[in-house]
């Protein structure tokens, strides 16, 4: 699986090389991928993304992990998050 090894290849590690305690948000499980959700991400301010970066404990770190198939860059709500 593409993502769990590109997750667990990036997460941040300790000096022992351990992964450290965290939390993720992770867009593709959150938002459903199959519908419209045009209404949803209407509003950046309220986008389920900006929510969960506002209440990141901080200081936080965040992980942009690309899909072999896709560029992120080209994805407008991938460059805001």
């Amino acid at each position: 699986y593409e993502f769990e090894r590109k997750l667990s290849g990036s997460w941040p590690k300790d000096r022992d090389g351990h992964h450290m305690q965290g939390a993720a948000y992770i867009c593709f499980l959150s938002n459903p991928q199959n519908l419209n959700i045009s209404q949803l991400l209407s509003q950046i301010d309220t986008s389920p993304f900006n929510v969960a970066l506002q209440r990141m404990p901080k200081p936080g770190q965040m992980l942009m992990i690309a899909s072999e198939n896709a560029t992120i860059h080209e994805r407008l709500w991938c460059v805001f998050e």
